[in-house]
């Protein structure tokens, strides 16, 4: 239940602050390649930093001083917004959305990685599908809220809401970990005592730093087939995500004219999304992992992004009235987003139960973060080629974004095998 409050509160802060940073990004299109850039930039100073800080800080610490500073950070935006006026806030527009995008990649990896801390290889399958529900519902409320308010209440009395839930979510942190050190030492009072044997560093209990270099997050994925693997898969879910970012951004600047109309546009894709997700997590995920496979889980996404990108490409294509345009976008961005977030993203977060503590933090930080915001700028540089070097209109952009998509659906079967066989021996 601590687990499912806690991405409820993190979720639903993040769908609170979402549409606010994306309605920045359909002021201008063309500068968010730029944005990306310097989101990746910021990632990768953070991440060694953050390898350190993992490494050298208990989990309780650590984990409630990160939530503690999302809230303050976000908390001084909204002072920030209510005093800024002229260039100074376009700025501080520019600044909030490279916060608001790194923000989102640690929050919700620091979360999953203390989820598959705590929660056991063998229940894991059964438990991230409400864990990953609970955050859909946190989504639910959030979007909802957006919806209602945006066009009627300041921008920065919805930065102070979010501010407050992640606030509630440090709390949370120190209760789940406060149960979870008594539950070990209820276990080791009552366990028998065998002869010590020294521990792992890497698998040794929750409660303490993970140990090791800053740099052994990199070490790890470089050496393991299987990260490698999930690098892949997890490099072209964000391509995909890139494509339709920047369809989104083009499309609302050319047919919403009224930026405070556009994030209520936005926020009802949200609250789509995360309706239909919370629908697969809750009936359909924990069934396809224990019954047919992680293999099944992930191939989903691909097949799904495969048809609706095809689709915005044709509708494209065929010049039909922008109304059209931004249902059919609507449409198709609502079934990716929710596909991911119902079977893709949990089962990726179960990988993770399959390797160690070190991997768990380290290499799954570096991996959501840094790996992440640089396929961001790949992807996005890459489209801009397209649309400006190559002169291709949006919908041809869509068309040769199709054979990848191909590509990553046979890479999910290939690490759905690899995830049964370690399962297996696990």
């Amino acid at each position: 239940m601590g687990l499912c409050a806690l991405n409820f509160l993190t979720l639903g802060a993040w769908y609170v602050l979402r549409p606010l940073r994306d309605e920045i990004a359909t002021l201008d299109p063309d500068l968010v390649p730029q944005l990306w850039t310097w989101v990746f930039v910021v990632m990768l100073v953070l991440s060694p930093i953050f390898g350190a800080l993992v490494g050298r800080f208990p989990r309780r610490l650590f984990l409630s001083a990160l939530f503690g500073l999302f809230a303050l950070s976000v908390g001084g935006f909204a002072v920030f917004f209510l005093a800024a006026e002229g260039p100074i806030r376009e700025t501080g527009e520019a600044v909030f959305y490279v916060f608001l995008s790194v923000l989102n990649l640690f929050a919700v990896s620091v979360l999953w990685s203390f989820a598959a801390d705590l929660v056991r290889t063998a229940s894991a399958a059964r438990l991230f599908g409400p864990i990953a529900a609970a955050g859909t519902l946190g989504g639910l409320c959030g979007s909802w809220l957006v919806g209602q308010l945006r066009e009627t209440v300041p921008a920065e009395w919805l930065l102070l809401l979010a501010a407050a839930l992640f606030e509630v979510g440090r709390w949370v942190v120190l209760g789940l970990d406060s149960h979870d050190r008594r539950s070990l030492a209820s276990a080791d009072a009552t366990a028998p005592k065998p002869n010590p044997v020294p521990a792992s560093p890497t698998l040794s209990g929750g409660r303490g730093a993970v140990g090791g270099s800053v740099w052994e997050g990199l070490v790890l994925v470089v050496r393991s087939p299987f990260l490698l693997a999930i690098v892949a898969y997890m490099a072209l879910t964000n391509a995909a995500g890139a494509v339709f970012y920047m369809q989104q951004s083009e499309l609302l600047g050319a047919h919403i004219q009224e930026r405070a109309a556009r994030g209520a546009f936005l926020a009802d894709i949200n609250l789509w999304t995360n309706a239909l997700a919370l629908l697969g997590q809750l009936f359909l995920n924990a069934w396809i992992l224990r019954r047919v496979g992680p293999g099944c889980a992930l191939v989903l996404l691909p097949v799904v992004v495969l048809v609706a990108l095809a689709s915005l490409g044709y509708v494209q294509w065929q010049n039909v009235a922008g109304s059209a345009v931004l249902t059919t976008f609507a449409a198709a961005e609502v079934l990716r987003r929710s596909a991911n977030f119902a079977f893709s993203r949990p089962t990726r977060e179960y990988l993770f139960t399959l390797v160690s503590r070190a991997e768990k933090y380290r290499s799954k930080n570096f991996i959501d973060t840094a790996v992440y915001r640089g396929v961001d700028v790949a992807a996005s540089a890459a489209e801009r080629w397209l649309r400006t070097a190559a002169g291709l209109p949006l919908h041809g952009v869509a068309f040769a974004f199709l054979p990848l998509v191909a590509l990553w659906g046979g890479l999910a079967l290939v690490l759905g095998a690899l995830a049964r066989r370690r399962a297996g021996t696990s």
